[in-house]
């Protein structure tokens, strides 16, 4: 009589070293492939599949990636298309241990950078080179999908105001608070672009104008404060955007100007009542912000920024406050030796 042999116990057999008989055996059963995949003819599949267009969304912005055979052009931008950076480099394909790697190289061959890839479902998945047991660094995954996909047309025309598509789509049903993962939302991409008629029809079509977004749950006033688009932020009030809503770590629109040095947004959103006190998750006033920020690299001055803490003094933000760490606007002037700053504090 045979005995039945259970799942776990048919796996450790399958573990074994077989036999050659068992290995044919095996092999006829379609249990193995006779055919190892050629690598040539993988490689040039990965080529074809990668190639085109390809978006993710990190770091309170947006990457593109645009990859044609062995060359990828790698560009970075703010929510306000502001671009921040760009790379245009030769690439290869090579497969090790079963893994894609994807190498960037210089002029003269060198790797400049190499990460894994991994295609599924029409995603690109990009694993950085820090996952290597030699290189330092927190390993990390990013996905980066097609800009032709429909969310990604609607949320292209947001930020560039294309309210032709943006209707057209709304009229198909397009769910106006849609948005893609990691991104922010429609309304907060044409805020940060200062797209005013794109942000009339949004909001008449439904979009939550207090609706958080992305990775710090931001919204479409602060964006529009931090990129100093005054007149989105007028209009954003008038629909009834509320000044003192923040993000996640309890930056408002004006701590936003603060950071950012934007002056004449800063003036608009004081004479709107925001709260000059109002204190974001390190305790922080605008002033604490705006203080710290123009402290620049290699004890220089951050001129907008100092101008937003002039205003913010004028105006009669409290200097007395104490941040989480208890320090006063005029410890931090002092400490970044912002002479300036502390002459008008220490009246």
């Amino acid at each position: 009589m045979l005995l039945s042999k259970s799942h776990a116990e048919r796996v450790v057999l399958l573990l074994i070293p077989c036999s050659a008989f068992a290995l044919t055996m095996l092999l006829a059963s379609g249990c193995l492939s006779a055919d190892e995949p050629d690598e040539k003819q993988v490689i040039a599949e990965a080529w074809k599949g990668m190639e085109g267009e390809w978006i993710s969304y990190r770091g309170g912005g947006y990457d593109i990636k645009k990859i044609s055979p062995k060359r990828e052009v790698y560009q970075r931008f703010f929510l306000n298309g502001d671009q921040r950076g760009e790379q245009d480099n030769a690439m290869n394909l090579s497969i090790r241990e079963g893994m894609l790697f994807y190498s960037k190289v210089d002029e003269k061959g060198g790797v400049v950078y190499e990460s894994v890839y991994k295609l599924y479902n029409d995603r690109l998945y990009e694993l950085n080179h820090s996952f290597k047991v030699g290189q330092s660094g927190k390993p990390n995954s990013s996905e980066f999908r097609r800009t032709t996909e429909p969310i990604e047309t609607w949320l292209r025309a947001a930020r560039e105001g294309d309210v032709q598509t943006l209707s057209r789509m709304l009229a198909e049903d397009h769910n106006p608070n849609a948005t893609a993962a990691g991104s922010v939302n429609a309304l907060t991409f044409a805020a940060a672009n200062g797209k005013l008629d794109a942000i009339r029809l949004l909001v008449d079509k439904g979009a939550d104008i207090s609706a958080q977004s992305a990775w710090y749950g931001t919204r479409a006033l602060v964006e529009a404060a931090k990129f100093g688009q005054t007149d989105a932020c007028k209009l954003l009030l008038e629909l009834g955007a509320n000044i003192q809503d923040g993000h996640n770590f309890r930056m408002t629109p004006l701590h936003e100007t603060a950071y950012h040095g934007r002056l004449e947004t800063a003036r608009f959103l004081i004479a709107e009542g925001a709260d000059l006190n109002a204190t974001n998750n390190m305790g922080g006033t605008a002033l604490h912000v705006a203080v710290s920020r123009a402290g620049g690299p290699n004890k220089g001055v951050r001129a907008g920024a100092a101008e937003v803490a002039k205003l913010l003094i004028a105006k009669g933000a409290s200097q007395a406050l104490k941040s989480k760490n208890g320090k006063t606007p005029l410890d931090i002037a002092r400490e970044n030796n912002l002479k300036e700053l502390v002459t008008l504090l220490e009246k």
